[in-house]
């Protein structure tokens, strides 16, 4: 298995080993349905070049029920992974928990680290440049979201996260910012997004990180069309462009809106 560890100011995140054994919560009898396979190994309409299938570098760890679905092209679980500039050079390594419900990941990368957690479902793409981490924790469902990470970004998506449709998520500038009388570049440092745990992101929104840290505090309501560009806090909705809090001390659930909290 493969080993992350990264550290950015005081904000970490560690994957590999620890990952399957701790944030999966899996025992012996389900570290046992988790096989690591080259990427060659992959169904052939798992790549949108079929013809790099044998040249691109990396490896997936998968369960074995989703490694089964994939092969049977059941519908359940699509995969398309696509090596942007030279496929030579490119490399992706993958966590693919237990797929129960339809999931759909549309991958570009160049070298890049992801993880997708258990009955995690919907619709996701993502832009990933070098050295770019993504983590999908368990549970989290999707409508549509598009993920940009780039160089030496983490993003990070704790468990039970529900998203809306027309969402982005970009983790990263993609370009330079140099300041024009000292020529020296402004946007140089690593990019991080942390979302918490049971996090409701609405219809278009979007989240910008550039050179610094946000995290999205757990419960948290982010309206629609928002634009969030600095943290939130826990328990509290959030809208606007920029996006302020309108109101805090708030949960919410996946039921309807006729749901009462004593």
């Amino acid at each position: 298995m493969f080993r992350i560890r990264k550290q950015i100011n005081n904000f970490q995140i560690t994957l590999g080993t620890a990952l399957i054994l701790n944030i999966f919560n899996l025992g012996k009898e389900d570290i046992l349905k988790m096989h690591k396979i080259c990427l060659s190994d992959l169904p052939t309409r798992c790549f949108v070049n079929p013809q790099l299938k044998h040249s691109i570098d990396g490896s997936v760890i998968i369960h074995e029920e989703t490694y089964e679905s994939l092969h049977k092209g059941d519908g359940l679980f699509k995969l398309s992974l696509n090596p942007m500039g030279n496929p030579s050079k490119s490399k992706i390594d993958l966590v693919i928990g237990h797929v129960t419900r339809k999931l759909e990941l549309f991958i570009s990368y160049t070298s890049s680290k992801v993880i997708i957690g258990d009955r995690v479902q919907g619709r996701w793409t993502m832009g990933l440049w070098e050295r770019a981490e993504c983590y999908i924790g368990d549970e989290c469902t999707s409508n549509g979201v598009s993920i940009e990470c780039d160089r030496n970004s983490i993003l990070s998506i704790d468990n039970d996260c529900m998203f809306s449709s027309e969402i982005m998520l970009q983790v990263g500038d993609m370009h330079s910012l140099i300041d024009a009388e000292t020529g020296i570049k402004i946007n140089f440092k690593p990019s991080c997004l942390k979302i918490h745990k049971h996090c409701w992101i609405g219809r278009r929104a979007s989240i910008m990180v550039s050179s610094k840290i946000i995290e999205i505090g757990q419960n948290t309501c982010v309206g629609m069309c928002s634009v969030v560009t600095s943290s939130l806090p826990s328990g509290v909705v959030a809208a606007g462009n920029p996006a302020r809090v309108l109101r805090s001390g708030v949960v919410w659930s996946r039921e309807g809106n006729n749901l009462l909290i004593d």
